[in-house]
């Protein structure tokens, strides 16, 4: 699947723009991003910069979890 699958970002830009503002966002995946087609990916890192403050991923078969923050006001993205 690694670089095959894709995502139907509507449905998590309707979600989001819904809600209670100033509420923490938190998206959980079975992959990470890294496993997207390049264009869901793109998609799917920008709908995450923009609109969530952190995500939990896993599926890499790696026995440490690492976290990263691409921006100093940019989500957590923690995979195991």
């Amino acid at each position: 699947d690694q670089r095959r699958l894709m995502v139907e970002t509507r449905a998590l830009y309707d979600w989001t723009s819904s809600g209670q503002s100033g509420s923490p966002r938190v998206l959980v995946m079975h992959h990470p991003t890294s496993w997207f087609k390049p264009w869901a990916q793109q998609e799917l890192d920008a709908l995450i910069d923009s609109r969530f403050d952190l995500v939990l991923c896993g599926h890499i078969h790696e026995a440490d979890a690492y976290a990263v923050r691409r921006s100093s006001d940019g989500p957590v993205r923690v995979v195991a």
